[in-house]
């Protein structure tokens, strides 16, 4: 019994000791045991509560310059796709061309869906998704009239839709 407590005897004393904050007594008749460090946490500022919520208005103004910077990126690199003439490396610049056109795309029809939203709002009334959608759709339409632009839009959409129902076809034969 006595050589039982003597062996828990160091333990105790060592959780006593951390606790007080002093050093780390070791027993020389046990192994030293490898020193357990605390596990350092990595967080990201973008998601912790810490930093704030996300202003999503406030943020695309003040990086606003970043649009106008990957529109003259688009420009450079289509001046550089004309002087190259090896297929890898025009390809990559036309799928880093596309990708970009596609963000800013994307970021113009969030604008519109937001001003949208903002017009619906003092009337306390909340737009369906269906109806954000037509109503880009109507301005995209309309822009195109003012432009003369929507017979060949229009043309191209139908060649499309025929594209894709032909190719179904084919599938299902």
């Amino acid at each position: 019994m006595d050589q039982k407590k003597n062996n828990f005897a160091p333990l105790q004393r060592l959780s006593i000791q951390q606790k007080r904050g002093g050093p780390v007594v070791r027993d020389a008749r046990m192994p030293p045991s490898t020193q357990i460090a605390t596990k350092q946490d990595f967080r990201d500022p973008r998601f912790e509560a810490t930093s704030g919520e996300l202003n999503s208005e406030k943020f695309y103004k003040s990086y606003s310059f970043l649009q106008e910077q990957k529109q003259k990126e688009i420009q450079e690199v289509s001046k550089a796709l004309q002087t190259i003439k090896n297929p890898d490396e025009r390809s990559k610049l036309k799928s880093i061309i596309a990708t970009t056109k596609d963000q800013l795309k994307k970021r113009d029809l969030q604008t519109q869906k937001k001003n949208i939203q903002k017009q619906f709002q003092g009337k306390n009334f909340f737009p369906k998704k269906s109806l954000i959608k037509e109503t880009v759709l109507k301005e995209k339409f309309d822009q195109l009239e003012k432009g003369g632009k929507l017979d060949n839009f229009m043309a191209s959409k139908k060649k499309r839709i025929a594209d894709k129902l032909s190719y179904a076809q084919k599938k299902i034969k």
